[in-house]
């Protein structure tokens, strides 16, 4: 009989860590940790963020990736409007005005356009307000913006000001039969970022790259909420 196969080094180190700590893992924590392990060890480009156009079928509604056009937007009025009620469902708007060719947000800029567009939109969600929380930290998933684990203790942020015509112009001379309407509602922002990171730093692998980084940072995430539920941090 074959010998079982050893264990990575990256995983092997962080369970004797947890031995000399005397954390004994549950089967469930033990496995949650092998596969993150693994998918840091071997990433693989096939997640909903990297998908072109893939979209989030939610309560009846339809949420695409986030494209330049609606990151600006959402960006631009979440920090100029007040009314907390309409705030709170700007970025489940801008998602379903994001599909590919969308620019329907250019017309909807002005506050009481806005406020009427969103606020109508919202009252024929077929959703509860707790569920709302839910739905956008899938969102966050599709736009590629969040790990797969969550930081422990992590407070939210803001939305990060959006230039909607920042770097358009370099992607546009690196692919000369592109448009800037490509760039801006023809692509999600996710996707043109990846692109432009693989152009900034002259590798075709950076991609693969940025998923190996979050994958490590998952597992580590994933290792400190272990930590935290033991009593060890």
């Amino acid at each position: 009989m074959k010998n079982a196969p050893a264990i990575r080094k990256r995983l092997n180190d962080v369970l004797n860590a947890l031995d000399i700590e005397g954390v004994e893992l549950s089967r469930c924590e033990l496995v949650w940790l092998s596969e993150l392990a693994y998918k840091a060890d071997f990433p693989v480009e096939c997640g909903i963020p990297y998908m072109a156009g893939a979209c989030l079928e939610y309560g009846g509604e339809y949420y695409y990736p986030m494209h330049r056009l609606a990151m600006h937007w959402f960006s631009r009025w979440y920090s100029l409007i007040d009314d907390e009620n309409t705030k709170a469902l700007l970025l489940g708007f801008a998602h379903v005005k994001s599909e590919i060719g969308d620019k329907s947000l250019l017309k909807i800029n002005s506050f009481n356009a806005v406020k009427s567009a969103v606020d109508e939109w919202g009252e024929t969600l077929a959703i509860s307000n707790q569920q709302i929380s839910g739905l956008y930290d899938k969102l966050e998933k599709i736009d590629g913006f969040v790990s797969e684990v969550q930081v422990p203790d992590a407070k939210p942020k803001d939305p990060v000001p959006v230039n909607m015509y920042e770097d358009i112009t370099a992607l546009c001379q690196a692919f000369p039969s592109t448009t800037p309407d490509y760039w801006r509602s023809g692509i999600s922002f996710a996707e043109s970022s990846q692109i432009l990171n693989a152009l900034k730093l002259n590798n075709g692998n950076q991609s693969r790259t940025e998923i190996k980084h979050q994958g490590i940072f998952a597992f580590k995430c994933a290792v400190k909420w272990i930590r935290k539920w033991h009593g060890v941090e």
